[in-house]
C-alpha cells in the first residue's frame, strides 16, 4: 500500500513500475545478480550435470567461487536463475508468415536452469533448421569446425541465443525472453535495455559489459561464448559474404536482434542452378570464375544461368569488372 512519488520541476507524480524498478537499482550498486535471491531453497540438479559433461568440476564447494552463493553463504539472483526452480521463462514460437498474425507453426515455453533453457532451444532450432549435426549438451563447450546449416548460420545462433540470456534483465518480473522464428527471420527479445555507459556502436565493435557478468562467464565456460562481448561481430561477420545483414535494435527496456534466413533451394531449379545456389550457400559470395569451374561449364553457360538466378530474384550482383561476384538474397 506504500506509493513512491518523483519529484519533476515543482510538482510530483506517482512512479510507475518500471521508475521504481530503476530507482531501486541505482539506490543499491550491488549488481542485481549477486544480490541475494529471495528464495534460499534451491537445487543444481541439471547445472552439475551439464558441467559434468564439459569435463568442469561443480560441488558445493565451488558455490562461492562460481558466484552461486555470496559471502554470506546465501544463495545469489544468478545462483537463482542457474537452479532446478529457476521461474524465468524464453519462449520459442514459430511463424509461417513474416508476422506473428500469421499461422503458428508451434510454440514453447521453457523454464528451469537457464543453461538447460539455452540447450533445449539451441536443439530445438538445431533440428527444425537441419544443422548437418545435432548438437548435444555434452559438445557445447567443444572446439573445432563450424556446423554447415541450410537457413542460418550456426555460429550466429549459439552467439545470439548467449546473448539473449547474457543480457537480460531477470529483475522483470513475469516478463519472457522471446525466440521467435518467421518465413524470413529469426528474431531474438530480451528484456531491459543496454547497461548504463553501454551503447549499440560498443556492442557493433565488440566493446560490451554483459548485464550479468556471472551468467555471462558461466555460459562462456559451458557453451564456448567469446570473450569481452565479441558475440555480436561475430553475428554480423556470419553474414559478411551475403547481401543481407542482421540488424539489432537497442530501446529502453528491451534488446531486439533479427538473423535474416538464408535462401532456401527453389524445387524448379535446373540442376545446374541447384548446384551455383548450393556452393553459394556454402561459401558465400563468389566471382564468375569460381562458379565457372564449380559447374564445369563454358563461361556463357555460367553466364546465362546467372541470369536467369538473377531473374528469379534468387542471385545478386555485387561490384563490378574483376570485381563482380554474386551473392545470395532473400526470396
Amino acid at each position: 500500500d506504500r506509493l513512491c512519488y518523483v519529484r519533476q520541476g515543482s510538482s510530483s507524480y506517482e512512479a510507475n513500475d518500471n521508475e521504481i524498478r530503476n530507482l531501486y537499482h541505482k539506490g543499491n550498486r550491488l549488481p542485481y545478480e549477486q544480490r541475494a535471491s529471495a528464495n534460499q531453497n534451491l537445487t543444481f540438479l541439471a547445472l552439475a550435470d551439464y558441467f559434468k559433461k564439459a569435463n568442469v568440476q561443480f560441488d558445493e564447494g565451488k558455490y562461492q567461487t562460481l558466484g552461486l552463493k555470496d559471502l554470506n553463504g546465501f544463495f545469489t539472483n544468478v545462483g537463482l536463475w542457474l537452479s532446478d526452480q529457476c521461474t524465468a521463462e524464453t519462449r520459442a514460437g514459430f511463424f509461417l508468415g513474416n508476422t506473428k498474425a500469421s499461422e503458428s507453426d508451434g510454440i514453447h515455453t521453457f523454464s528451469g536452469c537457464v543453461i538447460e533453457q539455452f540447450c533445449k532451444i539451441r536443439d530445438l532450432l538445431s533440428n527444425r533448421f537441419d544443422f548437418k549435426k545435432k548438437i548435444e549438451p555434452n559438445t557445447l563447450s567443444s572446439e573445432g569446425c563450424i556446423n554447415e546449416v541450410s537457413d542460418y548460420p550456426e555460429r550466429a545462433i549459439s552467439e545470439a541465443l548467449i546473448n539473449l540470456f547474457a543480457h537480460r534483465d531477470y529483475s522483470f518480473e513475469n516478463a519472457l525472453a522471446t525466440v521467435t522464428s518467421f518465413s524470413d527471420r529469426l528474431e531474438f527479445i530480451s528484456l531491459g535495455g543496454l547497461p548504463q555507459g553501454v551503447t549499440k556502436e560498443m556492442m557493433l565493435l565488440g566493446i560490451s559489459v554483459p548485464r550479468n557478468k556471472t551468467l555471462a562467464d558461466i555460459l562462456m565456460r559451458l557453451s564456448g561464448m567469446e570473450r569481452h562481448g565479441i558475440g555480436i561481430p561475430t553475428i554480423f561477420v556470419s553474414y559478411e559474404n551475403f547481401s543481407f545483414k542482421p540488424t539489432l535494435v537497442c530501446a529502453h527496456e528491451y534488446i531486439k536482434l533479427d538473423l535474416p534466413r538464408l535462401q532456401q533451394i527453389p524445387s524448379d531449379l535446373t540442376d545446374r542452378e541447384s548446384a551455383i545456389v548450393s556452393y553459394l550457400k556454402q561459401n558465400g559470395a563468389s566471382s564468375r570464375k569460381q562458379l565457372q569451374d564449380f559447374v564445369n561449364v563454358s563461361y556463357g553457360t555460367v553466364i546465362n544461368t546467372l541470369r536467369s538466378l538473377e531473374a528469379k530474384k534468387i542471385v545478386v550482383k555485387q561490384g563490378a569488372g574483376r570485381e563482380t561476384k554474386y551473392a545470395l538474397i532473400i526470396s
